[in-house]
């Protein structure tokens, strides 16, 4: 590494540290606010509490961001933001609680690449299936500037991307009406990865993964052509493997990115500066629990409670009723088999590499707190074993 390299990384970390420090403050407080509700419901568990008072989706958002706050633990510079104020990181930043409005932008349809599951129709149909209100606004507000709507796509933009990158590195686009930056917002709740939006409605809608040019974790989040061609294609392999392998089936679901959009040149083709005008959307259905099983992100499974300060896994393990060594040694199996067998699997019979870190990985546990499944998102870099992977068709 040169000195510069040097610098970067001090720089990174001692933002990492200012921004942990605020997180954690803020979680002090958080966490006596939650311990009163918590009482006051005489309920004995966070996770308890949050399942009966929320629908299942708001629930494990709720326990997502929570985890937040651990993230990726081992990673140096795990919560710099360079670039963002402090107001903006607890603005913007799941580990407060935060809400984030995205903007409904509109991009000119031969302007844009889309790819998307088998069972999805047109953007334009599904869009207006799974987003109706969103929908009729955006068709709205393009009628009120003298536009067709059957001209443009609909484009989610986080709004500090918005103002602090689109604006300027799209000028040219918006002068000459090939992207038009204004639309209806909708209220967001952001996931662990920072830029992966859930909205905030008491019936599940899919998920929207957009890019923000923010330095995170080493690099600009942005969402490359890869992720957005890859995405839907691997979504709809491994479903048709879950459909046609049972014992994959019984322990393992999946996030589908059922459609996925980036800005593409018309004359070149070029995809690239679209990484910062792009869009996945993930179902969430997997959320929307009809079978009594419990979502909950592996990041939060080491956050401490704001009920008695010990890890979230505690009240899963206290729900068999005690917690003998012998106890805890039958969850630490049953918990590593529900996590390795589906991952090994796929990999072993498929070539299928899961990228299944404690961001992308979620739990599906029991009424009883034993785990049961493993639920994974994030397929749009495509990790695979070629030759097994042509093999097996």
């Amino acid at each position: 590494p040169t000195a510069e390299d040097l610098e970067n990384l001090l720089r990174d970390i001692e933002n990492s540290v200012y921004n942990d420090v605020l997180a954690r403050r803020h979680r002090h407080h958080w966490s006596a606010e939650l311990r009163g509700k918590v009482a006051e419901e005489g309920m004995r568990g966070f996770l308890a509490y949050l399942f009966k008072n929320l629908p299942p989706h708001l629930a494990a958002m709720a326990v997502d961001q929570w985890g937040a706050l651990e993230g990726h633990p081992f990673y140096p510079t795990w919560k710099a933001k360079p670039g963002l104020s402090p107001e903006d990181v607890s603005a913007f930043s799941p580990e407060f609680g935060a809400r984030v409005r995205v903007h409904l932008t509109s991009l000119r349809k031969e302007w844009v690449y889309v790819e998307r599951m088998p069972h999805v129709g047109s953007y334009t149909e599904w869009f207006s299936k799974n987003f109706p209100d969103l929908w009729r606004d955006w068709v709205e507000s393009l009628k009120e500037r003298g536009k067709s709507p059957a001209d443009w796509l609909p484009m989610p933009v986080h709004s500090w991307h918005l103002e602090n990158f689109v604006r300027r590195e799209f000028a040219s686009e918006i002068s000459s009406d090939v992207f038009d930056p204004d639309g209806p917002e909708l209220l967001t709740i952001p996931s662990i990865s920072f830029r992966t939006m859930l909205p905030e409605e008491k019936e599940p809608m899919p998920f929207i993964k957009i890019p923000v040019a923010i330095w995170m974790t080493s690099e600009h989040r942005a969402l490359h052509a890869q992720s957005i061609h890859m995405g839907p294609r691997l979504s709809t392999l491994i479903s048709d493997i879950l459909t046609n392998e049972q014992i994959l089936q019984e322990g393992l679901e999946i996030f589908s990115e059922e459609l996925g959009a980036i800005f593409r040149h018309i004359e070149t083709g070029d995809e690239h500066p679209g990484r910062f005008l792009s869009v996945l959307y993930r179902s969430a259905n997997a959320l929307a629990r009809h079978d009594g099983l419990i979502p909950v992100t592996v990041a939060a499974l080491l956050t401490a409670s704001p009920i008695d300060g010990r890890p979230l896994i505690c009240e899963l393990i206290a729900r068999t009723g005690n917690e003998t060594d012998l106890t805890v040694s039958a969850f630490f199996r049953a918990y590593a088999a529900t996590v390795i067998r589906p991952t090994l699997s796929m990999y072993l019979l498929y070539g299928i590499a899961l990228e299944a870190h404690q961001q992308n990985s979620t739990i599906l546990f029991d009424e009883n707190g034993s785990p049961r499944k493993l639920l994974i998102r994030d397929f749009g870099d495509g990790y695979r074993f070629a030759p097994l992977f042509e093999e097996r068709g």
